[in-house]
């Protein structure tokens, strides 16, 4: 798989992610370069999806152009 460059495309991703999930607040949703790690376990928790489902949601959202 694929690595998600999260840093190339983040502003892109993170809009759509407050479409997908309104209820957000940006503070959800903060991502700091070199910390996706921390990133996916914070979204992970938020929607009880795996670290796994989490980078596949990004990626589907990423194809979504």
């Amino acid at each position: 798989m694929d690595p998600l460059d999260l840093n190339a495309k983040w502003n892109v991703l993170k809009s759509k992610l407050r479409i997908q999930y309104p209820d957000w607040v940006l503070d959800d949703i903060v991502y700091k370069p070199g910390n996706q790690e921390d990133f996916y376990k914070k979204l992970a928790e938020k929607t009880g999806k795996t670290k796994q489902e989490i980078i596949s949601l990004l990626k589907e959202l990423d194809l979504d152009d």
